[in-house]
């Protein structure tokens, strides 16, 4: 059974918002996945379904490869 554990981060500055985030297998800390969004913060829940979507797609398409 795979496990992942993922990982996010958030920086803001007064003209963008960088979101980072990543996946990890333990117990090894194997990275499988990661990337980083750009995003305006201003209707936050859009930004929440936006990113777990793209998540979704690429952590797919990563686990569907092998």
């Amino acid at each position: 059974m795979l496990v992942l554990l993922p990982i996010a981060g958030l920086r803001k500055s007064s003209s963008s918002t960088k979101l980072w985030t990543a996946a990890t297998a333990p117990p090894f800390g194997s990275h499988l996945w990661s990337a980083t969004y750009d995003r305006d913060l201003r209707d936050v829940l859009d930004v929440q379904t936006d990113v777990a979507r793209q998540i979704g797609k690429a952590l797919a398409l990563e686990l569907l490869r092998d």
